[in-house]
């Protein structure tokens, strides 16, 4: 990120700290960020608390990532409570969410403003992305949280790799997005459950960074039935 001015963590460093361009490193999960490089220091700081400053979390914990590093800025430009803000007590707090593992490897699942939670449970939607782009059918995915009452539920924004009728099949959408969303919920745990639906569209919303523009998916469909069930509430499993 700018504001860190340096790469905070890569599959490019050896565990001893040295330089290794010709392979990523041994046993990393996958679409983890690497281990964290020479220099950064990392600390997970719980999400639940009012004011979103809550107290450092252990290997396996889904809070925000705080970093720190010589090479970091000292502040915004004319802009002091913006700073204020953003580095507390020389840490940066980067808005991002994930976790680290018990071999340090750092897993990065998100924007803060963009988890999900169901009744306490935090979800990443690209937990919930990665199952749906493992599907044959689905060539683009984009998650996204709904209000459903008190509580968050998934909703999924699918784009098929070719049109039905390229598959040689009469299902209707209807029935395509059904069999999609059994897919996705046969291979998660019931609190990362699409419950509010996929919905298959000809191509995503773009913003002009080129990125899938999540927030004007879910203003363009927020009015779509809700008509599943609230998840129960459930101890995360930190290894699903």
């Amino acid at each position: 990120m700018t504001e860190l001015s340096a790469i905070a963590a890569t599959l490019e460093w050896t565990l001893e700290g040295g330089r290794s361009m010709a392979k990523y490193l041994p046993g990393a999960p996958v679409n983890s960020s690497g281990l964290l490089s020479p220099g950064v220091a990392l600390k997970v700081k719980s999400i639940d608390s009012e004011d979103g400053v809550g107290p450092n979390l252990g290997p396996g914990a889904m809070g925000e990532f705080w970093v720190q590093s010589n090479l970091m800025m000292s502040g915004y430009f004319d802009n002091p409570i913006a700073t204020e803000v953003t580095i507390v007590d020389g840490w940066l707090r980067t808005g991002d969410v994930g976790y680290y593992d018990e071999q340090g490897f750092v897993i990065n699942c998100g924007r803060t403003k963009d988890i999900i939670v169901s009744h306490g449970n935090h979800v990443c939607p690209q937990e919930i992305e990665q199952v749906l782009l493992s599907h044959d059918r689905v060539r683009e995915a984009c998650v996204v949280g709904i209000q459903n009452l008190d509580d968050d539920m998934a909703r999924a924004f699918v784009v098929l790799k070719e049109q039905l009728v390229n598959f040689g099949t009469n299902e209707t959408l209807e029935e395509v997005a059904s069999e999609i969303e059994r897919f996705v919920n046969d291979r998660l745990p019931e609190y990362k459950h699409i419950r509010a639906g996929v919905v298959i569209l000809p191509k995503l919303v773009y913003g002009k960074s080129g990125k899938v523009d999540s927030k004007a998916l879910k203003a363009l469909f927020s009015c779509t039935a809700i008509t599943k069930q609230p998840a129960k509430k459930m101890m995360p499993n930190t290894k699903d």
